[in-house]
């Protein structure tokens, strides 16, 4: 019976660019796959001053704590941002990317146009400072 794991291998190319290799090796040495990601290191400050999203070649962006889409946010607003105005910001960046898929660090993925969609709700919202 062959059994498979995969290999990643994450790599900065520089502050704003990212790959990751992940290879598929078998046990019998003679099967491996690869699969390539590239995308970008997008700053997304305002849940966190910190906070940063990843956008790969193939439409997909990650976002962490940017969006949610789930408990604890609603209408994918997380409640806890230490800036709202660069949490805000950080939506309109996101959606000036058109990603095909957000993929939120709660709940499910989600399109970008629901951020479009809940941008008037997220400036209306009292948020909660982190501490």
């Amino acid at each position: 019976m062959l059994t498979a794991e995969y290999i990643s291998v994450t790599f900065i190319l520089s502050s704003q660019l990212l790959g990751i290799i992940r290879l598929l090796v078998t046990d019998d040495d003679r099967s491996f796959a690869e699969e390539a990601l590239c995308g970008r290191i997008i700053d997304t400050p305002g849940h966190t001053a910190d906070s940063v999203s990843l956008i790969f070649n193939d439409g997909s962006l990650f976002c962490g704590d940017a969006a949610m889409n789930g408990l604890p946010s609603l209408n994918r607003i997380t409640i806890w941002a230490e800036d709202k105005e660069s949490f805000l910001q950080s939506w309109l960046t996101t959606i000036s990317m058109k990603p095909k898929k957000i993929y939120p660090g709660h709940g499910k993925p989600f399109d970008y146009s629901e951020l479009n969609g809940n941008l008037e709700k997220a400036r209306r919202i009292k948020t909660y400072t982190l501490r």
